[in-house]
């Protein structure tokens, strides 16, 4: 995310109040099994997640989120490395998201800007390579357009308008971001999600692209009452 060519155009390449961080470590193999099974934790971080993914050859773990809402994110991760009990010794890697906040004009002049430099990175997911390749093609056919029409200044609003669709799908994760991290709602939507088989399928659906948001946020809006009153009736139970 920190591109010189974004911050030679608008003088910094990201706000510090949207920027996201992630940290990663490559720990020892762990092959899937009940035991060490594909994790996704919510509560690793602070507007934000944990991730477990066991491979052959090794076990990719790390968190993101906020950076704003994560001063120490390394505490975070050290502790969600004792929680797994692996890849303690592990080299870390880290590195900025720019997390759900994109340009809403991708470029300047005869600059077009595609995937982490536009800010085109889901807000909740911290996803961004599918919208990187998206949107890289759709500014190398903008330019194409316009240099065929004989105008390069015309690449900027042809490629603004292409990437709409991008822009209107991280609005909407932007829109389900609260229910599922803020403080007042995440244990709600953790309950939720653990006990919903529908809602962790939905999700890993999104996770691979098979899934949009605008499909997730109608799910969710109409599961949500249901949930609500499974939620409400478990608390009021003690359960």
């Amino acid at each position: 995310m920190q591109s010189p060519t974004a911050k030679a155009l608008f003088g910094k390449p990201f706000s510090q109040d949207t920027i996201g961080f992630a940290l990663e470590v490559e720990g020892p193999s762990q092959a899937p099994t009940e035991a060490t099974p594909i994790r996704i934790d919510f509560a690793a971080a602070d507007w934000g997640y944990g991730w477990s993914f066991p491979k052959k050859s090794s076990t990719t773990i790390g968190l993101g989120g906020l950076h704003a809402q994560n001063p120490d994110m390394k505490l975070h991760l050290a502790t969600y490395l004792d929680k797994l009990g692996t890849g303690k010794t592990a080299k870390v890697k880290g590195h900025f998201l720019p997390f759900g906040a994109p340009r809403p004009i991708p470029g300047k002049g005869n600059v077009l800007l595609a995937g982490d430099a536009a800010g085109l990175v889901d807000p909740i997911t911290g996803e961004g390579i599918g919208y990187a390749i998206h949107s890289g093609a759709l500014a190398a056919e903008a330019a194409k357009i316009a240099l065929d029409q004989g105008g390069t200044h015309r690449a900027l609003p042809l490629y603004t308008s292409a990437t709409k669709p991008i822009r209107r799908s991280i609005a909407q994760a932007r829109l389900l971001r609260p229910l599922i991290f803020s403080a007042r709602l995440q244990p709600f939507f953790a309950r939720t999600f653990a006990t919903s088989t529908t809602l962790k399928r939905d999700y890993m659906h999104l996770l691979s692209g098979e899934m949009e948001y605008p499909a997730l946020l109608r799910r969710t809006v109409l599961r949500l009452p249901r949930a609500a009153l499974r939620y409400l009736s478990a608390a009021a139970s003690g359960n």
